[in-house]
């Protein structure tokens, strides 16, 4: 099992603090976003829902750097069906956009 998954594991028990063990070094030196755009994607959405619920300060600015670069993705779709498309079968991206509109009241 990925280590996403295992963290999306300990999350889905409530179990934040051995969560929160499972993404540790990731935020370390920035290595969450030294990984490919659609890996960081879905793993930054994972480690917000930690940080957040473990009401950690690091969780917002995991949600504007992972926004940044999902706005970044879907701005390389020229067929807004498309693009409406990717938004609709991803999870991930879905929630993202969610929770920073609901910071942000966009």
């Amino acid at each position: 099992m990925s280590l996403s998954g295992i963290a999306n594991a300990y999350l889905f028990q409530d179990q934040f603090d051995k969560a929160y063990e499972t993404i540790e070094p990731l935020l370390v030196d920035d290595k969450l976003f030294s990984l490919n755009n659609r890996a960081t994607i879905n793993l930054a959405a994972i480690i917000y829902r930690i940080l957040n619920a473990r009401q950690d300060s690091r969780a917002e600015k995991i949600l504007e750097r992972v926004h940044t670069i999902l706005q970044t993705e879907l701005a390389k779709f020229t067929d807004p069906d498309l693009r409406a498309a990717f938004i609709e079968n991803d999870v991930s991206v879905r929630n993202i956009l969610n929770w920073w509109s609901a910071k942000h009241g966009a």
